[in-house]
Parts: structure tokens; sequence; C-alpha cells
């Protein structure tokens, strides 16, 4: 029996196992990712919440569990949309970290309801397309400066004890 010598490869054939490898190492990255999101827990719902208060919601009214049942369905919300529109570098994973983000995203998912409920027009859709879009921007904008992770925003003071009283002596003089 003889062993024959392994043949020495040529720069193509390196090239091409190169290429070959490259091509499946993106197929199991696209895979993992794939599995990554079917196999993620899924936040449990707050037991026995009542159901979100009908009509636009408030969020400055909201308490207990009406605030975490809203919550935990707009977070469903958002993360369906994201992944469906192809949003995450518009709408961070920090987004509610942002009481303003909250606010847009809200406003979204209420647009969204409404769009698609028995009985509306199908143009509806095109109003909804439209308010996404316009949501997308202003919230990259709200989380531009969490990029490469969650910053809080500093804000300042926006008026000045001085300035405040100012103001009072202005609104007691109209009187």
């Amino acid at each position: 029996m003889t062993v024959e010598e392994p043949r020495a490869l040529s720069s193509a054939d390196v090239q091409e196992l190169a290429d070959l490898l490259r091509r499946q190492q993106q197929l199991l990255e696209r895979l993992i990712e794939l599995l990554d999101d079917r196999l993620a827990p899924e936040p449990a719902p707050p037991a026995e919440a009542p159901p979100p208060p009908p009509g636009p919601i408030d969020w400055t009214t909201l308490t207990g569990p009406e605030r975490s049942r809203t919550l935990h369905e707009l977070a469903t919300f958002v993360e369906s949309t994201v992944h469906h529109y192809k949003l995450p570098l518009a709408i961070l994973p920090c987004w509610w970290r942002h009481p303003e983000v909250i606010e847009e995203l809200t406003a979204l998912w209420q647009v969204r309801k409404e769009t698609f409920r028995p009985g509306v027009k199908p143009s509806a859709a095109m109003q909804w397309h439209d308010a996404l879009y316009k949501i997308r921007d202003r919230v990259s904008v709200f989380l531009s400066s969490c990029r490469e992770g969650h910053i809080e925003p500093a804000y300042g003071t926006w008026m000045s004890d001085a300035q405040r009283a100012e103001l009072a002596a202005f609104i007691a003089q109209q009187g």
C-alpha cells in the first residue's frame, strides 16, 4: 500500500477555499441570528393587569398594573416593528429609557391599532407607513447620543430661580 503525497494547493485553490469558508461563516452567523430571535424569551406579561385604556394612552395618568401591562404590550409592538421594518439602527434597544421615545412609539402603536382594525379604508395603510417613517426619524434624533450604548441625557437648568421670579412678577402684573 502506498501513501500518496498531498498535492500542493495553488493560490487559486486557497482563494476558493477562503471564499467558501467566508460564505459558510456568513450563513452560520445568519442562522445564529435567526435562532437567537426565535429562542429569546419573551418577557412575561404582568399577572392580572387590566387592559390598556381605550383611546389615547397618557403615560402620566397610568399607574401600577395598568402601566406595567401597557408597557409590556408596547415593548412587544416595538420589537416586532424593529424586526419587521429592519429598524435596529433607528430604534435602539435603550428606547424604553427615554420618555420622549416611549411617547413617540406609543403614538405609532396607536396609529397601527387604529389603521388595521376592521372597517378602515385600505388607504389607511399608507398613513401608517407615513407615521412609521416620520416617527422613525424623530426617534433616531432622540437616541442619537446612544449609538455606542445608552447614555443618560444631561440636562442643564432650563429656568434659573431669577428667571422664575421674573416670570412670577410678570404673571402677578397681568392680574
